[in-house]
């Protein structure tokens, strides 16, 4: 799949994630919620590959440093730095929901409140669900732009990748 039809699909669940309706918890743990989790794993695991094999790729193409001509380097090193990802950003739960938090924080939940009502009950189950839908919601948004961003980067800089030095002309060499 081409990267502009995955940003579509990324967005299409962030869309469809912020409206769903949550599942009475009467049946237990939603099972389009666990589905969803596995599919947003998936996808994360699949965007780790591809950001590794997209590195490599640039990688293989930097060329020894020189006192001069090296723009096209720093094309390739700012490019990288879009693959890499901020260095602020921090890997938490709420960048990166998992099922396993979720587990546990239903399992928590209905710990806290198995003594209560079971309106109780059932009400403060159901709010931990809707958090982890708005939870894979928001994390669809930020791989939507992650993917958008390195995307956009290689694209437009795909020429100064491959070929980062330019001919005694000015021109880029060929």
């Amino acid at each position: 799949m081409s990267a502009p039809a995955k940003i579509q699909l990324f967005e299409a669940k962030a869309r469809a994630l912020a409206t769903t309706v949550v599942p009475s918890t009467q049946d237990g743990i939603p099972t389009s919620l666990l589905a969803e989790f596995d599919e947003f794993e998936a996808a994360q695991r699949e965007m780790s590959v591809l950001l590794f094999q997209l590195k490599k790729y640039i990688l293989l193409r930097v060329p020894e440093i020189k006192d001069e001509d090296n723009a096209g380097v720093r094309v390739q090193e700012a490019v990288l730095g879009v693959v890499n990802g901020p260095k602020e950003e921090k890997k938490t739960e709420e960048a990166a929901p998992t099922k396993l938090v979720y587990l546990n924080a239903r399992a928590k939940t209905e710990k806290e409140f198995k003594d209560s009502s079971l309106a109780t009950f059932m009400l403060a189950v159901q709010e931990t669900d809707r958090a982890q839908y708005a939870k894979l919601a928001i994390g669809w948004q930020s791989l939507t732009c992650q993917l958008l961003s390195v995307y956009l980067a290689v694209k437009n800089n795909k020429a100064k990748i491959d070929n980062p030095r330019s001919n005694e002309y000015g021109h880029m060499a060929m």
